[in-house]
């Protein structure tokens, strides 16, 4: 079961793409990269090019680095 401090992640079309930490969200938003979705439950949404990224490399990780 996955904890309650997980922040959702969507691609451009807002479809699910994986879990991660408040950090990453963060990150992700302060890059760029993403906007923030929906707050209850956290979301954040990935931009177009983002998307396009994460779909090839399929890392949130990686696209953080990438950027």
């Amino acid at each position: 079961m996955r904890s309650t401090q997980q922040v959702i992640v969507v691609d451009a079309d807002s479809r699910f793409l994986e879990y991660v930490n408040p950090a990453i969200a963060r990150k992700l938003i302060e890059a760029g990269l993403a906007s923030k979705y929906s707050y209850d439950p956290f979301i954040v949404r990935l931009g177009r090019d983002a998307s396009t990224k994460y779909m090839q490399i399929r890392s949130i990780s990686a696209l953080i680095k990438w950027h």
